[in-house]
């Protein structure tokens, strides 16, 4: 309490946009959860941990860290054929492919692995992410129009 004193204008916004993000992570982090296959649990870990730890180690204006629907549906494409979603296994699988990419990323970023992205052209990025969004919007039609889909889920 005693360093309430020193909290100017700016911790105010900061409080206010902290607590603006954490409304809209908490339903996006289960939603992707969902996508992925994964518990509604491991979404908001998922959610809450890579921004503190991103926090602590770096900053930036431009990069922000946490779930996005493209990973999701990476994840239960990758599982979905090693372990019935939903099951510990499935759980277990998906932690041991986020420490994997999380070593992989690490590493290129250590060798400055990022520089290939300039290599890429717009129209081959706006393709790729306009085909992930149809990809998530088709597996969701299921839910939407409460049936079951082929492969029954």
């Amino acid at each position: 309490m005693a360093d309430l004193p020193s909290i100017n204008r700016f911790s105010l916004g900061d409080l206010i946009a902290g607590i603006s993000v954490a409304l809209i992570l908490i339903p996006q982090s289960l939603a992707y959860a969902e996508i992925a296959g994964l518990p509604g649990y491991v979404g908001l870990y998922t959610g809450a941990l890579p921004p503190i730890v991103m926090a602590l180690f770096t900053s930036s204006r431009y990069l922000q860290t946490g779930p996005v629907a493209m990973t999701s549906l990476l994840t239960f494409g990758i599982l979905g054929a090693l372990a019935p979603v939903g099951s510990v296994e499935y759980v277990k699988l998906a932690s041991l492919l986020a420490v994997m990419v999380g070593a992989t990323r690490l590493l290129l970023g250590i060798l400055r692995g990022g520089r290939i992205v300039y290599l890429m052209t717009a129209p081959v990025m706006l393709g790729f992410t306009s085909a992930a969004a149809l990809l998530i919007v088709a597996s969701q039609i299921p839910r939407v129009l409460g049936t079951v889909a082929p492969d029954g889920k």
